[in-house]
């Protein structure tokens, strides 16, 4: 068992707790009063200390309840019942666990307001299979511990943590219960998927290696071997296919580079529906190449396969919820590194849709994997459909910071939807200008293209650059490099890896397979 697997159960009270000593808590939900006339709904004797802690239910608050014979209550806000919603939800559980996720026990039983009982009105168009959805997901998100090498010899202790939660749904019909646990199920199948794109960004560059990820990708063949199959492509292969943009950031780096397929095709799946294209940035390791990073630039570039990491992680839920409809994963993974036989600013690249590149700058390196991995999805994968998510520019972060990723899109249809996706996992994402006379920066005296447009909307002309190789198939690029890794907590996220994005090309892929 994984360090981040948590056993949920659906029932009616809390589990006992498994660590010797250890205390009891429940966390119970507490609307805002609907005006100042009427108190809260507390527990008896809470009234008032809730006037004294400021506490008045809203959203994301919390307040320590009574603890008798060893057992805890923990109340918190869900806000307003008429403004109550998944997002709501989230961010009301998100602080709920928060708070007691430190405390000595692995288990906790979790509330849903009994208001739900016979009122799905209360989550408007949403469902008790939604809910349940956002609660496992959340919990397993924020109850998430990062990996690392820590040893006890090095005199590290292993605390331990959550690992049992108990949804206590009182008041639900039979029917309405076995709705809520199927979601739950769903939520804590994608919730595990978030937890190992999350492991496999923070592994250092040393064991994150391409041969990593093309393990990583096997593995998901050997536990779905009904409906997944891998196929890896070495250096020799992607040199036959002419995939020499590709190639060309592999050439620095004894580190064999693997050019990643991993085919989903389920039994139930039309042959006439969609396909589509998952592709994930996977430079594991960026040294900037010829064009060096300067020191501070390259601490954090163990990151910059994050790409790679959610969509592998993505297609993991996918098989296990089922997902009816074909879809393929591509990761072009390699190094970027300065070897003797290192591609050089001004060398000039055919890629394997048959355009020509000048080198610009060798530290504009995953643009080039991109074109490659996004021409072999549209030729040979014949997708019909693309996305690719990937740590591209550090302009991003100047435009959007770094809880918001920038979407860029040659098909707006295709891009509402996916921001549509991306809204309901409340997952930020915002949508850039690709205006045609952007275009025009990526222009070369010697080539095709060039691989920088300069410093002038950097984000989008990398953006245009990448989209080019999707030619007329609806192609959504994410730059995902201000959301994909931090060094702070935020939300459900944590300090690291965050697996940003895995949620919302889960419920993509979903609205594709049911509404085409």
């Amino acid at each position: 068992m994984s360090k981040n697997d948590i056993n949920f159960a659906v029932g009616k009270s809390a589990r006992r707790a498994l660590v010797a000593g250890a205390a009891s808590v429940t966390l119970v939900p507490v609307f805002a009063a609907e005006d100042e006339t009427k108190g809260l709904q507390l527990a008896k004797g809470a009234s008032t200390q809730a006037k004294l802690a400021g506490f008045k239910g809203e959203t994301g608050q919390t307040m320590n309840g009574a603890t008798a014979g060893g057992a805890s209550t923990v109340n918190f806000g869900v806000g307003a019942k008429d403004k109550f919603g998944i997002e709501a939800w989230r961010k009301a559980v998100t602080a709920a666990v928060k708070q007691v996720r430190g405390l000595k026990t692995d288990s906790i039983t979790l509330k849903v307001p009994a208001a739900l009982a016979g009122a799905k009105s209360l989550l408007g168009s949403n469902s008790l299979f939604d809910l349940g959805v956002a609660t496992s997901e959340t919990v397993a998100m924020v109850l998430y511990r990062a990996n690392h090498h820590k040893t006890a010899e090095g005199g590290h202790k292993d605390e331990g943590g959550i690992s049992n939660v108990t949804v206590d749904v009182s008041g639900l019909t039979a029917e309405q219960k076995r709705e809520f646990q199927r979601g739950i199920a769903a939520g804590a199948t994608i919730g595990n998927a978030v937890a190992i794109a999350r492991d496999t960004a923070n592994e250092p560059a040393n064991i994150c290696t391409p041969t990593f990820m093309a393990e990583q990708a096997l593995q998901l063949a050997k536990d779905f071997p009904g409906s997944i199959t891998v196929e890896i492509l070495e250096r020799k292969q992607c040199e036959t296919l002419k995939m020499n943009a590709f190639m060309a950031v592999a050439k620095g780096t004894e580190e064999p580079p693997k050019f990643i397929i991993v085919k989903y095709t389920p039994a139930q799946c039309r042959a006439d529906g969609p396909n589509l294209a998952i592709v994930g940035k996977s430079v594991t390791f960026d040294t900037g190449g010829v064009d060096l990073k300067p020191a501070d630039g390259m601490r954090d570039m163990k990151y910059d396969m994050c790409g790679g990491a959610d969509v592998l992680a993505a297609m993991r839920a996918i098989a296990a919820l089922g997902v009816p409809m074909k879809i393929t994963a591509y990761c072009a993974a390699t190094e970027n590194a300065t070897g003797g036989s290192a591609y050089r600013p001004g060398d000039v690249y055919t890629g394997l849709d048959g355009r020509s590149y000048e080198i610009d700058n060798t530290d504009a390196e995953g643009r080039l994997t991109l074109v490659d991995a996004i021409a072999y999805a549209r030729t040979f994968g014949k997708a019909t459909h693309i996305v690719d998510y990937a740590t591209l520019t550090g302009a991003i972060l100047v435009a959007l910071g770094d809880q918001v990723a920038g979407v860029f899109s040659n098909n707006q249809a295709f891009a509402d939807r996916y921001l549509a996706a991306a809204k309901s996992q409340g997952e930020l994402a915002h949508q850039l200008p690709t205006f045609d006379h952007y275009k025009e920066q990526n222009k070369s005296s010697i080539a095709d293209m060039k691989n920088t447009g300069g410093r002038l909307a950097g984000s989008t002309t990398a953006a245009l650059f990448v989209l080019s190789a999707a030619r007329d198939v609806p192609a959504i690029h994410v730059d995902i490099a201000g959301t994909a890794f931090r060094s702070r907590e935020i939300g459900h996220e944590p300090a690291g890896g965050t697996g940003w994005g895995v949620r919302t090309l889960i419920a993509l892929a979903q609205d594709l397979a049911k509404n085409g």
